[in-house]
């Protein structure tokens, strides 16, 4: 009983300090799917190669409040339409690190240091992922169409939707069935309900998640683990979090409680990155989307990325005394 009611403080608390953060992220969410914002960016990757591409698919990752899950329809769809493995892999990196919602969250959660740094290296990640991979392409040790999903065209010549790609190839995406409205406040709303629903879902989890922290994991493992400032604790948060099936929103409430029980602020910052920058499921959908290179080459750049920005603020850190 006692575990029970620590749960239900930590889950009150965290609620309350962080309502109107996550009031206001839901309605910058919904005003961007209500005119379509993300949409727009994304189709000018269509006609969008090389260099531009690639940094055209980092402002679209930072733009699009999408989880490393939610961003596979939309990678489905641009391999299908023949848009290059740079960029798509730079999309698929930065995308599940940040979005404008993640900001606003991490603001409330974790304070402004943390998401100015959420953002910057999310942007790092991205051109890094991005420009390492074309790197890769032009050594010849990828190829820039590794698209292994069958496609085919509609009788009219257009191609088929990411949900129908899915089915044809056995797999299973997130889909939202949006309803058309003549009047853009009620699709507004609708919007407002879909994400705020999403939202608070992945927020209670946290939340419940962060509270299991609290009544049932001493400190001091945490402090024994990852609370020195050392590459052993970066290398540990950052092979962790990979798997860890943890968005850019549901992240926040168990780091910020790690964080009191004294995990270090590089280690942090690494899981910050690796935890919502895959998951299991994601990784599952993305080998069977694309050969085994491309998929390991998606490893790297998300582990060993993740690794770098950890180790490279633990050194900026010192030497500043940040």
């Amino acid at each position: 009983m006692e575990y029970l009611f620590k749960m239900r403080e930590v889950i009150t608390e965290e609620f309350f300090k962080m309502w109107w953060f996550i009031l206001l992220a839901i309605f910058i969410a919904a005003l961007i799917k209500t005119y379509k914002l993300d949409l727009k960016l994304r189709d000018h990757l269509n006609t969008t190669g090389g260099s531009m591409g690639i940094l055209l698919a980092v402002l679209v990752g930072v733009f699009s409040p999408l989880c490393s899950c939610g961003i596979l329809p939309i990678a489905i769809s641009l391999s299908a339409a023949g848009v290059t493995i740079p960029i798509i892999t730079a999309l698929l990196i930065t995308s599940p690190i940040m979005g404008p919602t993640a900001y606003i969250l991490t603001e409330g959660g974790l304070g402004t240091k943390f998401a100015i740094l959420k953002f910057v290296t999310a942007v790092l990640m991205g051109l890094f992922a991005g420009f390492f991979t074309q790197f890769l392409v032009n050594k010849g040790i990828l190829s820039s169409t590794s698209f292994k999903l069958k496609t085919k065209k509609h009788e009219d010549g257009s191609l088929q939707t990411a949900y129908e790609i899915a089915c044809d190839n056995d797999l299973e995406i997130p889909t939202m069935t949006v309803v058309p409205r003549a009047n853009k406040f009620l699709f507004f709303l609708d919007r407002v309900r879909d994400v705020g629903g999403f939202m608070i879902k992945m927020l209670l989890i946290a939340f419940f998640f962060e509270a299991l922290l609290y009544a049932f994991v001493p400190a001091e493992s945490v402090i024994f683990l990852v609370g020195k400032d050392g590459f052993l604790s970066i290398l540990l948060s950052s092979i962790v979090g990979l798997p860890l099936p943890l968005n850019q929103v549901s992240i926040i409430p168990p780091l910020a409680k790690l964080l009191d029980f004294g995990m270090s602020e590089s280690a942090a910052l690494t899981l910050l990155i690796a935890g919502p920058v895959s998951s299991f499921p994601a990784m599952i959908t993305l080998y069977a989307m694309f050969d085994k290179k491309v998929f390991f080459n998606y490893i790297f750049v998300s582990l060993f990325g993740a690794i770098i920005i950890g180790y490279t603020y633990l050194l900026v850190s010192n030497y500043f005394m940040l």
